[in-house]
């Protein structure tokens, strides 16, 4: 009888020690290969972070060119000029969005209406690709809704397709009423949407529109 007990109790031993075992293993394997679900949402997190950083130390370099690169940069100043170029072809544009406007207004007749039927703004940050199609472009905006809360109107770049006279396209610098919830209709894309969001939630909070 005892003998059969003593079994008893060693079975019963080696099942918990095997059970145990098993739960340790099922433990770490949890911990190991977390959920598809999990890794994602971290990846995501990191990369927004990233994003994020990157993008706070581009911006205050465009809000403040001499502060964070130096009173004698060279670069500082060159950014200077850009920005003050971009002003001022949105002043051009939206002058001439006023004049059109009030043109409208004093006689209605669309068939005898004076309008501006193209209007191409040659610009410097036509000839830097930085800007044209390095992604730059987008801070510079930035700067000119935030800082200059010039906003109604969005820049981009319109590509000139080449004539048979000169086949090389170039780029102007044109201008879109500015929608007020991003859209498919912005001209924008989706990139720098979240970059202009970042800069308005890093840098000014709820200062600005």
């Amino acid at each position: 009888m005892a003998g059969e007990k003593s079994k008893l109790s060693e079975a019963i031993n080696e099942f918990s020690q095997k059970l145990s075992r098993f739960n340790k293993a099922d433990s770490a394997k949890l911990n190991i290969q977390p959920s598809e679900s999990t890794k994602f949402d971290k990846a995501l997190s990191e990369r927004n972070e990233k994003l994020k950083k990157a993008v706070v130390a581009t911006y205050k370099i465009y809000k403040s060119p001499f502060e964070a690169l130096g009173a004698k940069s060279s670069r500082a100043d060159a950014i200077v000029k850009d920005e003050e170029a971009l002003q001022e072809a949105y002043s051009i544009h939206k002058g001439c969005m006023k004049a059109q406007s009030k043109l409208q207004e004093q006689n209605p007749d669309a068939v005898l209406q004076t309008y501006i039927e193209k209007l191409e703004i040659h610009s410097p940050l036509t000839e830097k690709a930085s800007y044209t199609t390095g992604g730059q472009f987008i801070y510079l905006i930035g700067w000119l809704f935030y800082e200059k809360n010039c906003s109604d109107y969005t820049p981009f770049f319109r590509e000139i397709p080449g004539t048979p006279e000169n086949p090389v396209s170039h780029y102007a610098l044109d201008f879109e009423e500015t929608v007020t919830e991003p859209t498919e209709k912005s001209v924008l894309e989706e990139r720098d949407i979240e970059i202009l969001k970042i800069i308005k939630k890093e840098f000014y909070g709820n200062e600005t529109q």
